[in-house]
């Protein structure tokens, strides 16, 4: 009950808010490098930032002035409903006008006080469009301005419009953000609301006044604007796209404006094909309905044959399925090869003279060849050794190629007997040996597995496999159910080829130039393909069936076979011919020409042939009486450049090729493409058309793609297939998430009472050290406020935890977080998560200086540099001594931490005063020097006569000299030089405090018997930090007897996981054995290893992984640093009465070695609570985890 009446609380506490007026997240006169990131960190935490604007009443009456006259010519207008309710709802878009429309004339508006308004959108845009990666996007522009009319909504809104739908489902599909510029003149309300709040989020209130701005996340939010009295904004989407790879949004995954006009379009869709059922394509004209429209409509309703491709399999080369021979012509490999042995010793037949076949010599000899024809299973097909050794081998390769193809579409032996399932084969035989019965190759597939449906072989020259599949899909639902079509073309006689090379057909370069200026011929391929294809639908009840659980390889739409009739000649390839039977497969197939994505081309390395090809393919798929769009190429692709021309099964080829770039979506790169064909005119293949000499990508996850094959005896064949990208092939990014703000100040949900504290809030930070916490008091309804005051250091850290206990702990996600970022916990203290407000700034050179140092470094600065140098830093940017509000936000479930700067702002010099009295109160600091003589511990510096100088005496017992300066013991707040501090370095710039500091330490460069003093400079100048490192050698003194006996001593050192085996500790000797202390953290578990003498390649460590007291194993080292030490560590924390923040100490005995002292025993005990552990903290003994 008492937390439903502090929900009640919480809601009219945002109401009141809201009346009271908005809470602003930018105010007038910010610096752009103060304003983004405020934007930023607003659209981060709850999803929309207010702007406020002082543009005063000339600003007002001035756009008042030209809304009057906009209204006067009538150009406000209603919208669609659906239009309004993505804009600001339907009594927010009241009325809109577009700026952009096609009756604004300009110059009409230019320099009027709208256009101003305009301008100012757009200034937002370019202040975030270089921070928006930060969100997860990136911005690629922003739409025309709409000015909407906030008033009651018309009763009769217009319908809404093919091109009207198209464009603004693509803009509030792509959204990001949505920028509003309210222009009065009356006050109005803004209701913010979650998309997908399932969580019970409460809608949140803005109150809207003239002038004011407001950034929102359109793709997270939905918005609606009410006034009492008519009122204006100025409203543009900034559109992008996600940075992660996500899918993009279809269906439920769109924002509802974009998911209501969606649906619209498919519904209007759905109408206009069932139209063009009735009619023709000339119902999805672009003249009575938008491309975009068409586009869409043509690819998710399939009309024509709609035959599935269940299953393929090929031999080509070395490719033996479909995605080996994608990914393979995908980088472009070619295929083309000498003539092997195992085929005959072409070097018998070759010549590299052109004229040699007059004397029975070829001038080719490069081919592309599939390896291992030999092989056979004669037992699977039931065929006897005898009759397999008398088999043709292309007979061989029908049948175990498709049977393969038959076998990916889930199908078996005892499926196939006595089915209906045609066989239907493109072949040729170069052997003497076999049957000379054409037909003997279907015949004999149809016989061994028992298929009763149509069986016949085809025989047109290079569109004899394409006429198989013709024939396939044609026969579905007359002869059968199913088709298998094949195509087989084996390399296995020379004579051809002296035939080929008698006619000019054959390449003496040795490769098929397609599309290529020095196109010279083809060289020979084999090829045995087959393509399996049953009906994608069926007919029940008079209705369409579709079986949406078959996956399939393509859908091939039409399928056309032309003879070219009397042309110039027998041979020769007719455009005219070629473009009818493009028609004819578009017109059966019901889609546009614009619709074809690529075309995969005879293209047989004949310059003339060629260009006639490309001419009639443009003619068909582009033509100029349709103006053809440069948005929209066709992508030209040519297997032969590849794979070589496999005759009469080059169509298979083309096919598999064609269907792999629909399902992987990219099209593979025309090989051998030096300089394009000079009868390809530039104005054919200009904007229009690609010939990729790379893989390109397709552009969408749906395609239709034609092949094309034709034939010397002058038949053409067409195949029109429709494809999408195969997401079990392809990557195409993970589920799409709707986001949610860290957030939300409207609210939502409870607590429960383990998040709540029971008395306070308390807070904790560096200023203290992490030790007393201190209350923080409530300023409102779920808001609770302290203030920091920034120490020397110019940042602090902190934590908020529930009644002052460490273990219940508020905190962020990420380490050193940002104000308003989201809330974790309460946990066991985190370590590594804490809040970080960070006031210092930092000097870079001015553009054109010399000056080159950074703020508060160690070096002298002169005064001519420093008039070169410009203080840059974030927008909490502060002097020493300046002081922080810093807040909790509480509203239902949601929390979030914020915070302001008070005083101390490095312009405001009014203020420097009352810091600088602030910055001489502050806790006094303690310096220690951090070394490899100290084990990398702490020894104190003591603070000279001077004030801010720090000083220690050292002396050196070996040989070395490594130091870091370390704050309050806090490994948190290190010292360490800008370089790398290597030996025989000088003093150089100072960096820190931070725990950046790894790998970087001075370099005292001393030997034994040496005494130096370290003396550190830290002083406070005008709120600037300035520090300064430097030391002097003092002289030699000899070792004491104790100082001998520890030079003497093996050392050792201690790396674990509270550090990430970042730093080393050298563990202390008491006489007995070596010791240190480990706190566990807030896993309740800490491992470890040993190191002798600081060499990582001395390395201690037990012989079984998570080793604990009572287990059995040895201690092995020294060891080498590497892989093999890798998981083999003791372990406390697993015996199962520790907990975290238990301190152990870890003894450590050894024993002697070949080189000094090698580890004998390790154990450890929990240190009771009564003991007193302030010098093993004061020397740094205690190795735990650290906060920030």
């Amino acid at each position: 009950l008492e937390q439903t009446a502090d929900s009640c609380h919480a809601k009219a506490a945002v109401m009141a808010s809201a009346l009271a007026g908005p809470a602003v997240d930018v105010h007038p006169g910010q610096p752009d490098h103060v304003s983004g990131p405020a934007i930023l960190s607003a659209l981060t935490s709850k999803g929309f930032a207010v702007i406020a604007q002082d543009n005063g009443d000339d600003f007002t009456n001035g756009v008042l002035s030209d809304i009057k006259a906009i209204d006067a010519v009538e150009r406000l207008q209603p919208p669609p409903r659906l239009v309004a309710e993505g804009l600001l709802g339907e009594k927010g878009a009241a009325r809109t006008f577009d700026l952009s429309s096609p009756e604004v004339n300009p110059a009409e508006w230019e320099g009027s006080t709208i256009r101003f308004a305009d301008r100012l959108i757009s200034q937002i845009g370019e202040l975030l469009e270089p921070l928006t990666p930060e969100l997860g996007f990136t911005l690629a522009g922003r739409t025309p301005a709409v000015l909407l009319e906030t008033a009651d909504p018309s009763d009769d809104p217009p319908e809404l419009t093919d091109a009207e739908a198209s464009r603004w489902l693509s803009t509030f599909a792509c959204a990001k953000l949505l920028v509003l510029h309210f222009l009065g003149p009356s006050w109005g309300t803004l209701e913010l609301r979650v998309i997908g709040d399932e969580d019970d989020m409460e809608p949140y209130y803005v109150q809207t006044t003239p002038g004011m701005m407001v950034v929102l996340r359109a793709d997270m939010l939905l918005h609606e604007h009410t006034s009492a009295q008519p009122s204006y904004v100025l409203s543009s989407f900034a559109c992008g796209e996600r940075l992660h790879w996500y899918k993009k949004p279809t269906g439920d995954d769109l924002h509802p404006a974009a998911r209501a006009i969606d649906q619209w379009m498919v519904n209007r869709i759905m109408s206009l094909k069932r139209q063009a059922d009735n009619e023709d394509e000339t119902a999805m004209d672009p003249s009575s309905i938008p491309r975009s429209m068409q586009r869409i409509a043509n690819r998710m309703f399939l009309k024509g044959e709609r035959a599935a491709v269940l299953g393929t399999s090929s031999r080509i080369s070395n490719a033996s399925d479909i995605e080996t021979l994608h990914h393979t012509l995908a980088y472009g490999m070619d295929f083309a090869v000498e003539v092997p042995y195992g085929r005959w010793d072409h070097a018998e037949h070759y010549h590299p003279d052109l004229e040699g076949y007059h004397y029975g010599k070829v001038y080719s000899r490069h081919c592309s060849y599939a390896p291992s024809l030999e092989m056979f299973d004669n037992k699977f097909f039931l065929i006897s050794p005898a009759e397999a050794s008398k088999m043709d081998v292309c007979e061989r390769q029908i049948l175990e190629v498709g049977y393969e193809g038959l076998a990916r579409a889930g199908l078996k032996k005892k499926d196939l007997m006595n089915s209906d399932c045609g066989i239907y084969v493109g072949w040729m035989s170069e052997l003497d040996v076999g049957s000379e019965d054409r037909g003997m190759g279907a015949n004999r597939f149809s016989f061994c597995l028992g298929c009763k449906g149509p069986s016949l072989a085809t025989d047109v020259d290079h569109a004899s496999a394409m006429l198989a599949v013709k024939i396939a899909v044609n026969e579905l639902g007359r002869a059968g159910n199913q088709g298998l079509a094949m195509g087989c073309s084996i390399i296995m006689n020379p004579r051809y080829w002296l035939v080929h090379c008698g006619a000019h057909l054959l390449s003496p370069a040795g490769r098929t130039c397609s599309f290529d200026t020095g196109a010279s011929g083809f060289i020979r391929a084999d090829t045995v393909a087959s393509v399996y294809v049953r009906k994608l639908k069926e007919k029940a009840n008079a209705e369409d069936v579709w079986d949406d659980s078959v996956g399939f390889d393509g859908v091939i739409v039409a399928a056309s076979v032309k003879n070219q009739g009397r042309t110039a000649s027998l041979r020769s390839v007719s455009g005219p011919c070629l473009q009818e039977c493009f028609h004819e497969a578009l017109q059966h197939a019901k889609v546009s020409p614009f619709d074809v994505d690529i075309v995969e081309c005879h293209a047989a390395g004949d310059v003339m042939q060629d260009g006639v090809e490309v001419a009639a393919i443009m003619r068909a798929f582009r033509p100029i009486v349709q103006q053809a769009n440069s948005d929209e190429p066709v992508t030209l692709g040519a297997a032969k450049s590849s794979l070589g021309n496999s005759w009469v099964a080059s169509g298979m080829a083309t096919v598999l090729k064609g269907l792999a770039a629909g399902l992987y979506g990219n099209t593979p790169p025309v090989v051998h493409l030096s300089q394009i064909n000079p009868l390809i005119h530039s104005e054919v293949f200009g904007q229009a058309v690609n010939i990729p000499c790379e893989c390109i990508d397709n552009g969408s996850q749906t395609s239709y793609t034609s092949m094309m094959a034709y034939g010397w005896g002058g038949t053409n064949a067409q195949i029109l297939a429709w494809n999408r990208v195969d997401e079990q092939r392809v990557f195409l990014g993970g589920p799409y998430r709707l986001e949610k703000p860290i957030f939300w100040p409207g609210g939502g949900g409870m607590l429960t009472n383990d998040e709540l504290p029971a008395k306070a809030y308390t807070i904790v930070g560096t200023w203290s050290s992490w030790t007393n916490p201190q209350a923080m008091e409530k300023e409102d309804e779920g808001v609770y406020g302290y203030t920091v005051t920034l120490g020397e250091n110019c940042w602090e850290m902190f934590q908020i935890w529930l009644d002052g206990d460490p273990k219940r702990c508020l905190h962020p996600e990420e380490p050193k977080a940002p104000r308003l970022t989201k809330v974790l916990g309460p946990d066991p203290t985190p370590e590594g998560h804490t809040w970080l407000v960070e006031g210092r700034t930092e000097s870079v050179p001015i553009e054109g200086s010399e000056a080159a140092t950074a703020l508060g470094d160690g070096t002298e600065v002169s005064a001519s540099d420093k008039l070169a140098l410009q203080e840059v830093g974030g927008v909490d940017r502060a002097l020493i001594g300046a002081r922080y509000r810093v807040r909790l936000y509480a509203t239902g479930k949601y929390r979030t931490v914020d915070w302001e700067r008070l005083t101390g702002r490095p312009e405001d010099e009014a203020q420097k005063a009352v810091v600088a009295e602030a910055a001489k109160v502050l806790p006094p600091s303690s310096y220690c020097i951090s070394a490899d003589w100290n084990g990398w511990g702490f020894e104190p510096m003591t603070e000279t006569d001077t004030p801010g100088v720090y000083a220690l005496d050292v002396h050196l017992i070996r040989l070395g000299g490594h130091f870091q300066i370390v704050r309050n013991r806090d490994l948190e707040q290190v010292f360490y030089p800008r370089s790398g501090g290597g030996l025989g370095s000088e003093p150089s710039s100072v960096c820190g405090p931070d725990d950046q500091d790894e790998g970087r330490s001075w370099y005292l460069n001393g030997r034994r018997r040496n005494t130096f003093r370290i003396e550190f400079s830290r002083v406070n100048e005008n709120g600037l930090d300035v520090r300064r490192v430097s030391w002097t050698k003092t002289g030699d003194r000899d070792l004491s007897e104790e100082q001998k006996e520890a030079a003497k001593r093996t050392r050792f050192a201690a790396l674990g996981s509270w550090d990430g085996g970042a730093r080393l500790r050298e563990l202390k000797w008491n006489g007995s054995f070596y010791y240190f202390f480990v706190e566990l953290g807030s896993d309740g578990k800490e491992e470890f290893q040993l190191v002798q003498d600081f060499d990582w390649n001395k390395i201690f460590h037990p012989s079984k992984p998570e080793a604990t007291m009572g287990m059995d194993y040895e201690v092995l080292g020294p060891s080498v640093g590497d892989w093999r030490s890798q998981g083999l560590n003791w372990t406390i924390g697993k015996e199962g009465y520790e907990k975290p923040g238990d301190i152990f100490e870890v003894k450590v005995f050894d024993k002697v070695g070949y080189v000094g002292s090698y580890v004998r025993k390790v154990e450890w005990s929990k240190v009771s609570s009564g003991r007193d552990m302030q010098e093993a903290e004061d020397e740094g003994l205690v190795l735990r985890r650290r906060r920030g």
